[in-house]
């Protein structure tokens, strides 16, 4: 009995880790003095139905940066992926950091939003894995999304959502993709990003 209630203790515990939510945190950047409130780790937004290895995987995170007075900056949403080079998302010809009007449109519900990319320099990192003897070619690309606050409320309302890439001779890339699926905690997460940033749906923005 008392084997059988440690293992009982020990599975909670996992499920518990597992299902542990992302610390959103607030510091200030000593450089421009702003608040810059975003989240511990990446926000995960696609990830691969099974396999060993994932052959890709993107991050959707939002990031805000509030004045002194408390008035918001600027609001952002940064898309990391990362995928192998059989499973490639963002590389030629579909790199939206690298194309002049890059865009990120989400469908949220029944309601469409389109995002311009402002980097328009390609920011890839490139790294060989070895993984069970065989080498793996991670590609890793950065793209950056502006966005209102109006726009991150309509995000954090929806209950579905879906998203489109598109990149360089407006070729594009939906997600989530037939090998993918978008992460099921994503707009929850939002919404608590939301909650968060914005304490007792306090518009303070300009």
């Amino acid at each position: 009995m008392q084997k059988l209630f440690f293992v009982i203790v020990i599975i909670l515990g996992v499920t518990t880790t597992a299902f542990a939510k992302n610390e959103i945190v607030q510091n200030t950047d000593d450089f421009s003095g702003l608040e810059m409130v975003t989240f511990k780790k990446p926000l995960k937004f696609e990830r691969t139905k099974g396999g060993f290895m994932p052959v890709a995987t993107a991050w959707l995170t939002p990031e805000i940066a509030r004045k002194q007075d408390g008035t918001v900056g600027w609001i952002r949403l940064r898309l990391i992926v990362k995928c192998n080079q059989t499973g490639m998302i963002t590389r030629d010809p579909v790199r939206a950091s690298q194309a002049n009007g890059g865009t990120l449109k989400l469908k949220l519900d029944d309601n469409v939003i389109e995002l311009k990319a402002i980097n328009q320099l390609s920011e890839v990192d490139f790294d060989n894995s070895l993984v069970q003897g065989a080498y793996y070619a991670d590609y890793t690309e950065q793209s950056i999304f502006s966005l209102s606050p109006e726009q991150l409320y309509t995000i954090s309302a929806a209950s579905t959502v879906k998203a489109r890439l598109t990149g360089m001779n407006d070729l594009y890339y939906d997600l989530p993709h037939k090998h993918y699926k978008i992460h099921q905690d994503w707009l929850e997460e939002i919404r608590r990003f939301y909650n968060t940033a914005y304490q007792q749906g306090e518009k303070d923005y300009e």
